[in-house]
């Protein structure tokens, strides 16, 4: 209660607060707030903002507005195969190769590791270093970047 700032307040301002919540974040009734529990401040977001998370809900399958949830993720995605987002790409990618000149530097070869650069042996104790580059710090980029770096990983160790 303290989180909806009803915190010692009237029973029923207390009912009445949480009855509001109803159509937030996919929260129908009761059940469903009962069903969030501990969760609940992930669900109610200072106005303006939106909440951290919601109920998961069915998603249409037929017609033709069939909306993504991280569609803005792919627009942004998109842009980068524009040819100025690829040319800082690359520039991000000679530098690696100036900096860490001192190294045995490789890069993926296979549709299923093509990652940007492996340092060979970075500690001196036979560790290597996986690099993914992105010409963009957008959460779509650092999102795709983390998930190549396992997937890349996954595929060169076998683990």
């Amino acid at each position: 209660m303290q989180l909806l700032k009803v915190k010692g307040a009237p029973l029923h301002v207390q009912y009445e607060s949480m009855i509001a919540l109803y159509g937030v974040g996919g929260i129908a009734d009761s059940a469903d707030l009962d069903q969030i529990g501990p969760d609940l401040q992930d669900f109610v977001a200072p106005p303006g903002t939106a909440p951290k998370k919601q109920l998961l809900l069915q998603k249409p399958t037929c017609g033709n507005n069939l909306p993504l949830k991280d569609e803005d993720d792919i627009v942004s995605l998109q842009e980068a195969r524009e040819l100025v987002q690829r040319r800082i790409h690359n520039t991000m990618t000679n530098r690696l190769c100036a900096l860490l000149s001192r190294y045995t530097l490789l890069e993926g070869g296979g549709k299923s590791a093509m990652f940007d650069t492996l340092v060979k042996n970075y500690n001196g104790e036979g560790d290597d270093l996986l690099i993914e580059v992105k010409s963009s710090a957008e959460d779509a980029h650092v999102r795709m970047a983390i998930g190549q770096l396992y997937a890349y990983s996954h595929h060169l160790t076998g683990r």
